[in-house]
């Protein structure tokens, strides 16, 4: 319960932020998103996307979202290009990761939490990946994770298929949150 409390309450954060920023900074935005879609298209949604989930590098691809909802980019199109995005940083993200867990250096010190993930994963079976998706953890954080503790492939693709409607609720979010302040 208090796990769907805190996911809750960023919810909220976010959705605040978002119309905080569309209130003070409305024209900046739709231009910065203009000139982003303009210049990077959908492809550099992507792209960021791709960044942001497979490096964990610190822009979140909720902004792109919020530059395509600020440039009034469609939404199938947007919606794809991120969703792309983060499914091909998925894979970086836990091969990398997989690849690091051979390193001497680390699998020593892994062998302890990797226990303890795979114990997890036996009592809660296809369950884990829904609740991993739920906490309030960085999605690149959680597939490092997955990748170190050389987490099932299944459990992977589950928490990826996870990510898709957690996407989707942030990309409403965000648009409920650009949207509730009027131009």
């Amino acid at each position: 319960m208090r796990l769907l409390l805190r996911l809750g309450a960023a919810l909220i954060v976010l959705l605040g932020i978002v119309a905080a920023f569309s209130h003070l900074f409305r024209h900046e935005l739709e231009g910065l998103g203009q000139t982003f879609v303009l210049r990077f298209g959908y492809v550099g949604m992507m792209l960021g996307t791709f960044l942001s989930d497979g490096l964990h590098l610190p822009i979140p691809p909720q902004l792109y979202m919020l530059l395509a909802i600020s440039s009034r980019s469609p939404f199938w199109l947007s919606f794809a290009a991120i969703t792309v995005g983060s499914m091909l940083g998925s894979v970086i993200a836990y091969r990398l990761a997989y690849a690091v867990a051979d390193v001497p250096w680390f699998s020593h010190r892994l062998e302890r939490p990797r226990r303890l993930a795979e114990r997890a994963l036996l009592r809660l079976g296809d369950r884990g990946a829904l609740f991993a998706s739920l906490l309030p953890v960085p999605y690149g954080t959680l597939l490092y994770l997955t990748g170190l503790s050389r987490l099932p492939t299944r459990f992977f693709v589950l928490l990826c298929l996870w990510r898709i409607p957690r996407l989707a609720l942030y990309y409403a979010l965000i648009y409920f949150g650009w949207s509730s302040v009027a131009p």
